[in-house]
């Protein structure tokens, strides 16, 4: 009997046997023979891939919404052209609009965004301050914070302010010192300014004129008219022209005035160095004016050039995003250009014409 049962154990051992070195190995036998150590990277390895797509999945588009005063006037068609492109190089949805001179639908642009929950509001020159300060307010409250560019904005979060009276002032300093030099400190000139609705507009026009009664008191000035953008600039200098034929000057406070001021005498055929047009604001089209010996536009002033404006509107809008501590006012710097160094400054600022 024991013989038997040894026998028949015998026997089923060696089948065992044969069985197990016949069967085909399968991915589950092969992953069981990898070491602990490499079980754990793996699932190292597959966390962080899930982490970053999770990641990926949580982060959200930085928007910024920008209303301006009218984006026709050459000098914000310029900035916001440069801010649109370094924000598609980051990433960054910008959204622009214009208010066409019109402040209540500056209030309804900015409420617009308010409600779109864009990461910041840039107000590029406000229509009227007084009226978009309430839009501006209830922004702010409802968490989403403002940039004023140009002039500030009661309530706003930030302001990155040109200093207007200093640039009208800068203007009509370039034109005295050029009728001294060729009129002996008299003659008849035209103001072209922006609308005078505007405080800036204000600002500019009368440091412009305080300009001309300090240092050329006997000039005499004969015409005054708003222009913003370049036709409106050549129909009011046409104007001025056909009125006072001896006119020897003309000071834009605005940068489309200065432009279509130069374009109206060019077609007049008044290039000819006897009249002057001296404006403000750096946009490619009055820089190559400027360069160019036979424009009559013959200095300008930079308000901050368009590139610094639109990268500080930028940092100044990552600042908020990533909650950096901010100052209330941000202040441009001037700059006089004339032919004696607009070269230098076009290679300094790295502009293309």
């Amino acid at each position: 009997m024991k013989k038997r049962i040894a026998l028949l154990l015998a026997c089923l051992l060696v089948i065992a046997a044969l069985a197990a070195c016949s069967a085909p190995a399968e991915n589950g036998s092969a992953n069981a023979a990898e070491t602990p150590a490499e079980n754990s990277q793996a699932q190292g390895d597959a966390a962080k891939s899930d982490a970053g797509q999770s990641a990926g999945a949580d982060k959200k588009e930085i928007t910024i919404g920008l209303t301006s005063k009218d984006l026709t006037i050459p000098a914000y068609t310029s900035i916001t052209n440069i801010l649109q492109g370094i924000c598609d190089e980051n990433g960054v949805q910008l959204t622009l609009v214009s208010a066409s001179n019109d402040p209540s639908k500056m209030a309804s642009q900015i409420e617009n965004f308010v409600q779109n929950k864009v990461d910041a509001i840039i107000i590029c020159e406000a229509v009227d301050p007084s009226a978009a300060s309430s839009s501006v307010k209830e922004a702010v409250a409802a968490g989403v914070p403002v940039i004023g560019y140009g002039v500030e904005v009661e309530g706003n979060t930030t302001a990155l302010v040109c200093p207007n009276y200093d640039i009208g002032y800068a203007s009509g300093e370039m034109c005295a010192d050029w009728i001294k030099e060729n009129y002996d400190s008299k003659g008849k000139i035209g103001i072209v300014t922006g609308p005078l609705v505007a405080q800036s507009a204000i600002d500019r026009y009368n440091g412009a004129k305080d300009a001309i009664g300090k240092m050329v008191p006997d000039v005499e000035i004969v015409a005054e008219q708003p222009a913003e953008n370049i036709e409106q600039g050549m129909k009011v200098v046409e104007n001025m022209i056909q009125a006072t034929p001896d006119l020897v000057a003309v000071i834009s406070t605005t940068g489309g005035g200065a432009m279509g001021g130069s374009e109206a005498l060019i077609a007049a055929g008044k290039n000819d160095g006897k009249i002057g047009v001296f404006g403000v604001d750096t946009t490619t089209d009055i820089l190559s004016a400027v360069k160019d010996q036979s424009n009559p536009l013959l200095a300008t002033v930079c308000v901050g050039s368009d590139s610094y404006m639109a990268n500080k509107l930028y940092e100044l809008s990552m600042m908020i995003v990533n909650g950096d501590p901010l100052e209330d006012v941000y202040l441009s710097e001037l700059e006089k250009l004339d032919a004696s160094n607009i070269d230098d400054f076009i290679t300094r600022e790295n502009i293309a014409l």
